[in-house]
C-alpha cells in the first residue's frame, strides 16, 4: 500500500519552513534537462478487488532523436506482466523498458498488465513512472496513478451454455451482475460481439444505463436460435463491461468464447446481418 506522509507544524515557525524545503525536495523529482518526451499513463481499470488485474498503457511521445528508457515503480508486492511493446531491452527487476535509437516524432506504447495481491489490503496505491535517456531523466509519467483497491467491488460476468453451435441450435447467454457494496451504484452496461476470423469485426448489441442497488445480484439469460449464419465455421467472442457513466472507464469486464459450425453449406451470410438477428433476440 502506497505510504501516506503526514505534516506536522513545529515550533519554531523557522523550523517548519525547513522541513517543508526539504519534503519538497526529497519528493519532487529533478530532472536533467527540459522533457524532449513526454508519456502518459492510461490505467483500464482504476478499481479492483484483492487478486483483480488491469491493463496499463504507457504512451511515449519523442521529440528528438535519441535513447530512451521507461521505469515504471509499481506497488510492492503486485505482479507485472509485459503485453505489447517493442522494447529492445527489458529488466524485470525493476520494470525497465529500453530502447536504442527513437527516432524524431516517433510514439512508442507499452502495454503492461498488473496484478493485485490476494491479500492486500483496502486503500489507494500509486505507480510512479519517469522516461530518461543517456544524459539522465527526462520527464515523469503523466496520467493515472492511482489504483483503489476494495474489498467489495461492482463485477461482470457472461457464460454461453456450450461452446459449440449450428444451424437451429437455441443458444443461452447468461450475464451476472453484482453490486456486494452498500450503496448504489449508478453504472452503463455495454455488451457487444468481436469475430476474430472476419478482420476482428466488432459490433454493440447492447448500451444501457443501469442503476444497481445495494446487495444487486441478478442473472440475466438470453434465448438466442442460431439461425442460418453462412457456410463458414466461425469463432464469435462476447464480451460484457460495466463502465462508469461519466468517465466511461471500465469498473468490471468479462469475455466468453463460442462456435459457429453450419449444418448445411448454403450461400454466405454476411457478418452484419448475423449481429441484427442477435440483437432482435436479445431485446
Amino acid at each position: 500500500m502506497g505510504s501516506r506522509r503526514r505534516g506536522a507544524i513545529l515550533p519554531p515557525v523557522a523550523l517548519s519552513v525547513i522541513a517543508l524545503v526539504v519534503t519538497a525536495m526529497m519528493t519532487v523529482p529533478v530532472f536533467s534537462q527540459s522533457a524532449t518526451a513526454i508519456a502518459i499513463r492510461d490505467i483500464e481499470k482504476q478499481t479492483l478487488a484483492p487478486g483483480g488485474s488491469t491493463n496499463v498503457t504507457v504512451t511515449i511521445t519523442n521529440n528528438v532523436a535519441q535513447p530512451l528508457s521507461l521505469d515504471e515503480d509499481i506497488p510492492e508486492g503486485w505482479s507485472l506482466t509485459r503485453v505489447s511493446d517493442d522494447a529492445d531491452a527489458y529488466k524485470p527487476s525493476t520494470n525497465k523498458w529500453v530502447w536504442f535509437s527513437v527516432g524524431a516524432g516517433e510514439t512508442k506504447t507499452v502495454i503492461y498488465r498488473l496484478t493485485v495481491p490476494d491479500n492486500a489490503s483496502e486503500g489507494d496505491y500509486s505507480i510512479v513512472g519517469r522516461i530518461s535517456n543517456a544524459s539522465g531523466v527526462i520527464d515523469a509519467v503523466k496520467g493515472d496513478d492511482i489504483i483503489t483497491v476494495v474489498q467489495d467491488i461492482l463485477h461482470i460476468t457472461i457464460t454461453t451454455d456450450k461452446t459449440e453451435y449450428t444451424t437451429g441450435d437455441i443458444m443461452l447467454a447468461n450475464i451476472t451482475i453484482a453490486n456486494p457494496t452498500e450503496e448504489t451504484k449508478h453504472v452503463l452496461f455495454n455488451w457487444w460481439v468481436t469475430v476474430p476470423s472476419k478482420g476482428f469485426y466488432t459490433a454493440p448489441l447492447a448500451t444501457t444505463p443501469m442503476t444497481l442497488p445495494p446487495s444487486y445480484n441478478t442473472t440475466l439469460t438470453y434465448t438466442i436460435t442460431v439461425g442460418y449464419w453462412g457456410a463458414d465455421n466461425f469463432g464469435a467472442v462476447f464480451c460484457v463491461a460495466l463502465t462508469n457513466q461519466t468517465t466511461n472507464k471500465i469498473i468490471s469486464s468479462d469475455a466468453t468464447f463460442w462456435n459457429y459450425n453450419p449444418a448445411t453449406r448454403k450461400k454466405k451470410v454476411n457478418v452484419e446481418s448475423i449481429v441484427k438477428e442477435i440483437r432482435r433476440a436479445i431485446r
